[in-house]
């Protein structure tokens, strides 16, 4: 899921260079899971975190919904 969760963030902040990574873990449910990454993001103006958190199918492994909440550290 690392290079995964790279790609993704590079689509929606594209003049965004990632600084920093680091994989919070995992939230295992019954029949999907959760994957937990804080990532720090530069840009031309600004440095900041950005949480991401990445569902998917448990047996197909199929991403299922993607979701980003900066902060500002």
């Amino acid at each position: 899921m690392g290079s995964f969760c790279n790609k993704k963030t590079q689509e929606k902040y594209p003049n965004a260079q990632i600084i920093d990574y680091l994989h919070i873990g995992r939230i295992s449910g019954p029949q999907s899971s959760i994957e937990r990454f804080k990532l720090r993001l530069r840009d031309n103006r600004r440095e900041f975190g950005v949480f991401i958190n990445i569902e998917y199918d448990n047996e197909t492994e199929r991403v299922s919904e993607i979701s980003y909440k900066e902060t500002p550290n």
